[in-house]
């Protein structure tokens, strides 16, 4: 469940019963009266939460997984787009169809740092760290 999908029905919950509970046990508006109806919205309104948002986890669940795998980088080329891209730093965008790709890139070791807008070739990806390993493509 999105953190900030469960906050939200959380905090309208406890509004909600914090302001009819006021209302309805606390109508002379007393301190110890209104900390105990806090008390009671805050505990109903984690429960209620949870009975309200249960019914969804599939719906987030599919929205989560997504159907479509993706798209295999290696062999396509691309350009620099920081200034530079060496051993230690880097990003390239590659060309998805019309759709930009940006992902984090190193050259391999040894390997002489590659400038801003230079064509790229993509060459691996190192599975641990995510960043995909290009080198010149002229």
């Amino acid at each position: 469940m999105p953190v900030m999908g469960v906050l939200s029905v959380l905090i309208l919950l406890i509004w909600g019963g914090a302001m009819l509970g006021n209302y309805w046990f606390n109508p002379s508006a007393t301190g110890w009266g209104g900390a105990l109806v806090i008390l009671g919205a805050l505990i109903s309104a984690i429960i209620l939460t949870r009975l309200v948002l249960t019914p969804l986890k599939p719906l987030f669940k599919f929205l989560q997984n997504d159907p479509e795998p993706e798209a295999p980088l290696i062999g396509r080329t691309g350009y620099v787009r920081t200034a530079v891209v060496d051993e230690k730093y880097g990003q390239v965008v590659v060309d998805n169809r019309g759709a930009p790709i940006i992902v984090g890139a190193r050259l391999a070791q040894g390997s002489e740092p590659i400038e801003r807008n230079a064509h790229v070739l993509v060459v691996s990806r190192d599975e641990d760290s995510g960043l995909y390993v290009v080198r010149s493509a002229h």
